[in-house]
């Protein structure tokens, strides 16, 4: 885990911590580090035995290139003039806090309702996560503690998106119906938020 490091050890901070919001994957191949090094156990095994298990997400691991995944889906691009194309090869294992996870959409399905029922963390925790964090300066900003936080219709909305070669992903939550809306794909660049909220918009409440 260690070496995902190498990669932005050296770079200059953006800002001085606590006073701007940027994004960035390798913030979770950072926090990866940290649990292995408060837990003294490797970061795979130590999810398995206290987020995999426990949830029921029997088809999650990690996204070793080389293994024979059964039913790993191909990845897919689209060029300029909207043609497919294979994906790239990708080897996602310098960053498996970030996006080196394969799974299913149940399996995130899983995760999201323990997460929502306060079966993984303590509803203090929970309602942190899920609370727009404001700068030393003051400033609300639109992200949690890992996810994105918005009202729409009068709703609470929660969710991560991922992308990166070969697929593009959503968790979209809302908890105060708990509902939770898991999509999938193996084509990258595809805006699949907007599709969360249609479907959301579908579940009677």
């Amino acid at each position: 885990m260690l070496e995902g490091l190498d990669l932005f050890k050296d770079d200059p901070l953006l800002a001085e911590p606590g006073t701007r919001y940027s994004y960035t994957t390798h913030g979770y191949t950072l926090i990866g580090c940290v649990v292995e090094s408060v837990s003294k156990e490797r970061f795979v095994p130590y999810l398995a035995r206290h987020i995999f298990g426990p949830t029921g997400m029997t088809r999650i691991r990690d996204d070793e290139a080389a293994a024979l995944i059964p039913h790993r889906a191909l990845g897919y691009r689209k060029t300029a003039d909207g043609q497919l194309r294979n994906s790239d090869l990708s080897d996602t294992s310098y960053k498996i806090p970030g996006g080196g996870l394969v799974a299913t959409a149940p399996d995130l399905a899983r995760f999201a309702s323990a997460l929502i029922d306060g079966r993984l963390l303590r509803p203090e925790t929970v309602v942190k996560a899920f609370t727009r964090q404001v700068t030393k300066t003051g400033r609300t900003i639109g992200y949690g503690l890992g996810w994105d936080v918005a009202e729409r219709n009068g709703r609470r909305e929660i969710w991560h998106t991922g992308g990166q070669a070969r697929v593009s992903n959503v968790l979209y939550l809302q908890p105060d119906r708990r509902l939770a809306i898991a999509i999938l794909t193996n084509l990258e660049n595809a805006g699949l938020r907007p599709l969360a909220q249609k479907i959301a918009d579908l579940v009677r409440p």
